[in-house]
């Protein structure tokens, strides 16, 4: 991605469309929450491309150079913080930038990258398609035909196996779909995710451990982290309270 410093071009018609719908499941166990996941269809809607095409070609261009600048700003530290494996606080910045400079190519593909690699396919769709309206550009074409395509459609029932599999306790299948997507894109963040999850459900500490070390690998600054150190402070503060009243 190239950093940036201080015309939207004509809408390109496109036949079809995945269309995304998020799911949403009652869960009692507090852990399998983070296990939710967006279920994704291959149903083809043209009305969803059409809706996107009316609203960017009745927006106008009103980003003033100032603001511009500022969401250069924020594009730059999200590329920043991404190069260094801080993909949640890139998104951060990124959405910040797109709410100042909603039409910028770069950062709507930047967007469309980071949301990719936290398995957000919708977003990241939505992101590429965005851009390529706008400015048509080779990046944006490229993940758009990438996430229409029969490979990732392949790549998706796979994935969403995974989450019926955790949902209906089989937990050896969906590990196995699992570590084979890592196997075959390392790079992708909710994989780990899921499977540090899964191996702390079934009590294996080691795999858990071990996922989460890859993990923060490929994300630094991810939630999980943040729910580790909650959940460290608080048998600390048990075992000094325990302490407290054993000397009184």
């Amino acid at each position: 991605m190239p950093r940036k410093v201080l015309d939207i071009s004509l809408i390109e018609e496109n036949k079809s469309d995945l269309t995304f719908f998020n799911i949403d499941e009652e869960e009692s166990n507090e852990t399998l929450k983070a296990l939710k996941q967006s279920y994704v269809t291959t149903n083809y809607k043209e009305e969803t491309i059409l809706n996107l095409q009316n609203t960017l070609n009745s927006s106008s261009d009103d980003t003033s150079k100032e603001l511009k600048i500022e969401s250069y700003k924020r594009y730059n530290n999200s590329l920043d913080l991404a190069y260094k494996n801080y993909i949640t606080s890139a998104c951060e910045h990124i959405e910040t930038a797109l709410e100042i400079n909603p039409k910028d190519v770069d950062i709507l593909n930047l967007k469309g990258l980071l949301t990719l690699l936290k398995c957000d396919f919708s977003k990241a769709f939505e992101s590429f398609y965005t851009a390529m309206c706008y400015g048509n550009n080779e990046m944006s074409r490229k993940y758009v035909d990438m996430l229409s395509s029969d490979d990732f459609k392949v790549f998706l029932a796979r994935y969403n196996h995974s989450i019926r599999f955790i949902n209906e306790e089989l937990n050896d299948e969906c590990i196995h779909i699992l570590e084979n997507i890592i196997d075959e894109d390392p790079d992708l963040i909710e994989p780990y995710v899921l499977l540090s999850l899964i191996y702390d459900k079934l009590g294996d500490i080691k795999r858990k451990e071990s996922y989460l070390k890859h993990l923060r690998d490929v994300d630094k600054d991810n939630p999980l982290f943040e729910e580790q150190i909650k959940t460290i402070e608080s048998e600390e503060q048990e075992k000094e309270e325990k302490v407290e009243n054993t000397k009184k």
